[in-house]
């Protein structure tokens, strides 16, 4: 039987982000499918896990939306590596508008992520 109870947790017990370990922990409980898309993590000011979407494409005026509601940073996941302009462009934006942009992870949609994933800050590639 569903749990409504189980469906929201206190704000002291959401999933914190604290590296791209972190991201790869709680995107291994995700469903991720087979299909090239981008997962988007809203993060509040303590860096805790407030909001998660996905989506096929980066549609910067959506992800600056659903930060607007309740988040202050993002941290997105994606399973292919040939759209680094793209997320460049959405860190560009989503930080001129105010919000923090922790990480870009890339990992192979049919690997275990927790132990096949890139992280561009870890890389160096982003700052």
């Amino acid at each position: 039987m569903f749990d409504r109870s189980k469906l929201y947790k206190p704000t002291n017990e959401l999933d914190k982000i604290k590296s791209s370990h972190d991201i790869a922990e709680f995107m291994s409980r995700q469903k991720r499918g087979v299909e090239n898309k981008y997962h988007f993590i809203i993060l509040d000011s303590a860096n805790r896990i407030v909001g998660y979407f996905i989506d096929k494409y980066v549609d910067v005026k959506k992800v600056l939306e659903r930060l607007s509601f309740s988040g202050f940073g993002l941290a997105v996941v994606t399973n292919t590596n040939n759209n680094t302009k793209v997320l460049e462009i959405l860190k560009e934006k989503i930080t001129s508008a105010g919000f923090r942009f922790l990480d870009i992870v890339t990992a192979k949609q049919n690997e275990d992520i927790l132990y096949n994933y890139k992280s561009f800050v870890d890389e160096g590639l982003s700052g």
